[in-house]
């Protein structure tokens, strides 16, 4: 951070505290996420970067009038360190402190805090309530964004056009879905649920857009009613005709300014909100006019999760576009390592270059991570124009490339660590560890009831007979052309929610030695029946692979691999070459071959 940032941040906080003090508040959350809980922010609704700095996907500040702390989890670790200004702010681990522990810590009996009820949920402020209640803290919503006050060079709102979701990739029709939306309704003996996050929306009426970086969601709301017309709440002026042909009668379009007239002035008396995922505003709002809330999971969020069969079957098509893509990236990459211009930032735009290829691309599902040795341990790390790595020629290292795709049949997300010159034979035993965990995964079978916290153990085990982990989960949840971080399921120590079939998620272990290398290997997998049952009687559930890139067998130390996981690596090569080949041509399909030709089985290899 510049002299010249650090003087910018100072005088934020000064002018961010005299405001709190005409309000008379001692303190102020200031979350990640935006009215919409969005992970990834519009520009204009990027409060926490603004006021600090840290541009990291998941985060909190709170800022109290003597000190400040911002706070993000495992993965942001080494980014909170090298971008959070010390002088200002306290750095804080979110898996480790609650916000009311620190508050607890810091703040005194009688405090008043300060929030947008429009920013945090209901069930997350509960909590925080619930916890100061014995320390006479106060809680208090503020009528406007206290940020927005003083941030006088905001960025306007920029629209994407609104696009519809063709019914071969979606499976299933709005229609459709809105009416299995009304049985649970009517299962729940309620008048309405009121969906209030984007994604849920845009699946449920198959509508697309980009509105926020990376996900193609739509920004609105939907009120689903039973018996009676839906109601869509969009920005002014962009209910246009293709939209409108699209929903039909079936759908009413509203200036989402009308949202809590409608919420509170229309015959609905009972109606589901998720407290878990809806602003606590909508919560005070559905209160203070006496609607009985039933708080209740949005339906959608298992219903998305679990892809139908026209689903996976664009997934599946969407990983072939990104394979060809990667390939073609990774035979550029062989023929070019010696080039004296190569860095991150130019290897992550160059990899664009060929996913732009597709005329099915409409984008990154992500910021590309693309970390050169030290940099590839920050597992959030992001190449910028101000800050990037360069690869010197003739280099020894490795490089960590985590990238993804949205395709106009689905969303990707894959890593690779790749190898440079000579590799040092810890890091190789290190990527391998990683690489049988990613296996262990990839090749495991499971009754029916097995939770992410089951399988996180496949990925860490051997890692863990050598001492070793990872601060991050083992996957997340992947969209069809929706959010690259979908909910509903995860591989992780914390997911308790079982695995479905129809579900994709992500298979990424890893490994990070702050100030030298990073390593992770990630796969998507779909959740698949197997035909086979239990003595429980219970089905059996795998994992089918829907990346479709070669690993980086410089990496690979066979003489730590099973005879059954190197089949495993020599069978997934084959069905690259089988499956992507025909779409390669000279050099490329060459180099696909190369990399795709067997490891060696030997007596030396471990049972």
């Amino acid at each position: 951070m510049t002299h010249d940032d650090q003087n910018n941040i100072s005088s934020k906080l000064s002018t961010l505290r005299e405001l709190m003090r005409t309000q008379k508040l001692d303190g102020l959350l200031v979350p990640h996420g935006d009215e919409y809980q969005n992970e990834f922010v519009p520009a204009q609704n990027q409060r926490l970067k603004y006021l600090t700095g840290f541009t990291g996907s998941a985060g909190f500040a709170i800022i109290l009038n003597s000190k400040a702390v911002v706070m993000s989890d495992g993965r942001y670790t080494i980014q909170l360190k090298n971008e959070i200004d010390h002088d200002q702010f306290e750095i804080g681990d979110s898996t480790k402190i609650l916000i009311s522990d620190w508050l607890k810590q810091n703040a005194a009996a009688g405090f008043v805090i300060g929030y947008d009820a429009l920013l945090v949920t209901e069930q997350s402020i509960t909590t925080i309530r619930k916890n100061l209640s014995d320390m006479g803290i106060i809680l208090r919503p503020t009528p406007e964004n206290l940020i927005d006050k003083i941030w006088h060079d905001r960025p306007l709102p920029q629209w994407g056009d609104i696009d519809v979701f063709p019914l071969q990739y979606a499976g299933l029709s709005f229609y459709d879905k809105i009416k299995n939306i009304q049985n649970i309704i009517t299962d729940h003996k309620a008048d309405a649920v009121f969906l209030t996050l984007p994604d849920s929306v845009s699946w449920c009426l198959n509508l697309r857009s980009h509105d926020v970086p990376h996900n193609p969601v739509l920004l609105s709301r939907l009120m689903i009613q039973n018996n009676k017309p839906s109601i869509l709440f969009l920005d002014n002026g962009r209910d246009g005709k293709d939209i409108k042909n699209h929903l039909g009668t079936e759908i009413e379009i509203e200036p989402i300014s009308n949202l809590p007239h409608y919420l509170t002035n229309s015959d609905i008396k009972t109606i589901m909100l998720d407290s878990a995922r809806s602003p606590e505003y909508f919560f005070s709002l559905a209160r203070s006019h006496n609607l009985e809330i039933f708080d209740l999971k949005d339906p959608t969020i298992n219903l998305k999760a679990c892809k139908n069969i026209n689903e996976q079957n664009a997934m599946k098509s969407a990983h072939i576009h990104d394979a060809v893509a990667i390939i073609s990236f990774l035979s550029w990459l062989d023929a070019h390592k010696d080039n004296d211009d190569l860095s991150e930032l130019f290897l992550a735009q160059k990899l664009e270059s060929f996913r732009k290829s597709s005329p099915l691309y409409r984008g990154s599902s992500f910021d590309t991570i693309c970390g050169w040795n030290a940099n590839g341990a920050i597992i959030h790390y992001r190449a910028t124009e101000n800050s990037f790595s360069k690869i010197p020629p003739h280099a020894n290292g490795i490089l960590l490339l985590d990238s993804g795709g949205q395709y106009e049949d689905g969303t990707t997300d894959i890593t690779r660590t790749l190898s440079f010159g000579t590799v040092n034979p810890n890091v190789k035993h290190q990527a391998t560890l990683v690489l049988k965990g990613m296996i262990a995964i990839s090749h495991a079978q499971f009754p029916y009831g097995t939770t992410g916290m089951q399988i996180d153990v496949l990925a860490r085990k051997a890692l863990w007979d050598n001492g070793l982990d990872y601060a991050h989960g083992t996957g997340h949840g992947v969209g069809c052309y929706l959010s690259v971080h979908e909910e509903a399921t995860s591989i992780s120590p914390r997911s308790h929610d079982k695995m479905e079939p129809g579900m994709i998620v992500s298979n990424e272990p890893g490994y990070y030695k702050e100030g030298s290398h990073g390593i992770r290997i990630e796969n998507l997998i779909l959740c698949v029946p197997t035909n086979q049952s239990d003595e429980l009687d219970r089905p059996i559930l795998k994992f089918e692979t829907l990346t479709l890139v070669p690993l980086d067998k410089n990496l690979i130390d066979t003489n730590i691999l099973t005879p059954d996981e190197i089949l495993w690596i020599n069978e997934y090569h084959a069905r690259i070459k089988k499956e992507i080949s025909p779409f390669l041509m000279g050099k490329t399909l060459s180099w696909l071959e190369t990399a795709c030709t067997n490891l060696e089985i030997t007596q030396d290899n471990p049972q």
